[in-house]
């Protein structure tokens, strides 16, 4: 009589091991279908880059076809002197932030101002707002080498 209970009771915990292991094997495979999903997911999403450069660098990026130049100075500080190529969108005015939404933003943005301030608040508004590659120029125009 004892043998028979001790086999049920044996019989019934291979049983109830048997059923638990049965059933973490489609948990398992539904977890690794979730984290291959996500991965799936996660590389549809772009990759957003903002980065302070040096005035080599800044000259390079602004140089490759299709750059969008962006100088965030006022108009007469524009007018003084600018990098050949660049539009003028002022920080201070009216719309900024209108005008930028007009930028294309696929495209590498190259912004500066006269000593980084503007353009650095810029680029992080840029980016903000989905811009994939913006590039801040360090130190801003009044330390550029490159005028024309």
């Amino acid at each position: 009589m004892y043998k028979s209970i001790i086999s049920i009771s044996l019989v019934s915990i291979l049983l109830s091991c048997g059923s638990s292991l049965t059933e973490e094997a489609p948990l398992e495979n539904a977890q690794e279908n979730i984290e291959e999903t996500a991965l799936i997911d996660n590389s549809s999403e772009v990759e957003l880059i903002i980065e302070d450069v040096d005035a080599d660098k800044f000259k390079a990026i602004s140089t490759k076809e299709g750059t969008i130049i962006l100088d965030v100075r006022t108009p007469e500080e524009f007018n003084e002197g600018h990098v050949t190529g660049a539009i003028n969108i002022n920080f201070y005015g009216e719309g900024f932030e209108a005008a930028l939404d007009t930028l294309a933003k696929d495209k590498n943005v190259v912004v500066y101002c006269m000593a980084g301030g503007r353009s650095g608040k810029t680029s992080r508004l840029l980016n903000d707002k989905g811009f994939s590659k913006v590039y801040n120029l360090e130190n801003g125009f009044g330390n550029y080498p490159y005028r024309d």
